[in-house]
């Protein structure tokens, strides 16, 4: 059975409901590789990166950031955004802004940037 990584924002969407901080940081990581994961199937499927076996996130966001399709650009831009709160919830021991309000606005965020990507 091959795992379908959308299902990470259903996850997110619980782990966000949560008053825990690690629970609402947890949302975010969710939240982040589920348009992370459609984003690198994309860009294989694109064949931006022939031969390689794993592609990373800077990767993955800047092949589609220097696309010539602005709609492929706004993209990439958008996910780099959503990489850097990822970082943020993973590394470091203060978020930056109020976690409770971000978190909501990241799964939503995520979730459009799916669509996004699945109307490429």
């Amino acid at each position: 059975m091959v795992y379908d990584f959308r299902d990470f924002l259903a996850v997110a969407e619980r782990l966000a409901m949560s008053d825990d901080e690690g629970d609402q940081r947890s949302a975010v990581s969710r939240a982040y590789y589920a348009a992370f994961h459609r984003a690198r199937a994309f860009v294989r499927a694109e064949n931006y990166h022939p031969g390689r076996v794993r592609l990373d996130h800077r990767e993955v966001w800047n092949a589609l950031r220097y696309d010539a399709d602005p709609a492929r650009v706004s993209v990439g831009e958008r996910g780099n955004v959503l990489l850097q709160f990822r970082r943020n919830a993973d590394y470091d021991r203060q978020f930056a802004g109020v976690l409770a309000t971000k978190v909501h606005e990241v799964v939503a965020e995520a979730k459009a940037l799916v669509d996004a990507i699945d109307r490429l």
